[in-house]
């Protein structure tokens, strides 16, 4: 990772909170410091198609997520970000942003595996997770974030994550009202048509 990359990471670590104009609202309190990690990924689909990514991952507990996934040059391709009450998705490439309920159907379409959004606080903050072959977090429990998660959707897609470093945790990195950027187009989440998870950058 280059020095150039590592600087812009932590600026999006440290600047999670975005600029007005979203109507949904999450929690107004988290319960403790955020704690954030950087991730190298990789993904393989049943094609034979592979490819590399990189990812941050923000949490609070009880169930705030900040999920931000960067291409291969570096560039943020899509920020991820809610809770139990409501998601955003934006998209800096298309300069549009899509809003809704966290869903099980949503999130298999997001993140590749149906589960209940307080099962994915869970695989980041630590938690008890449902019995899934679908799901690995390494080291099962613990109050770190995961050191590598493993994940593989309906379709035959496997995703794998790596932590860069460790796990590092922040008393003012804000994991709060998501907003959408100004300007941006929004729309309803369940008008999410992308084909495959969040994780393949096209």
């Amino acid at each position: 990772m280059s020095s150039a990359f590592r600087l812009r990471a932590l600026g999006w670590a440290l600047a999670v909170a975005c600029g007005a104009g979203c109507t949904v609202r999450l929690p107004a309190e988290g319960t403790g410091p955020a704690r954030f990690a950087l991730y190298d990924g990789r993904y393989a689909a049943a094609s034979g198609e592979q490819g590399r990514f990189r990812l941050l991952l923000v949490a609070m507990p009880p169930d705030r997520l900040r999920i931000e996934v960067f291409g291969p040059l570096g560039g943020t391709w899509l920020r991820l970000e809610g809770s139990s009450r409501g998601l955003l998705v934006v998209s800096p490439r298309e300069r549009r942003a899509w809003i809704g309920a966290p869903e099980p159907e949503l999130t298999a379409r997001l993140l590749g595996v149906a589960l209940p959004w307080e099962s994915w606080a869970a695989l980041a903050l630590g938690g008890e997770l449902p019995p899934t072959p679908r799901l690995r977090r390494e080291p099962e429990r613990g109050s770190d974030l995961p050191r590598r998660v493993e994940l593989t959707t309906v379709e035959g897609l496997r995703i794998e994550l790596r932590q860069r470093g460790r796990t590092r945790t922040s008393g003012t990195l804000a994991v709060g009202e998501a907003h959408p950027p100004a300007g941006y187009e929004v729309e309803p989440l369940d008008a999410w048509r992308q084909a495959e998870p969040i994780f393949v950058p096209r």
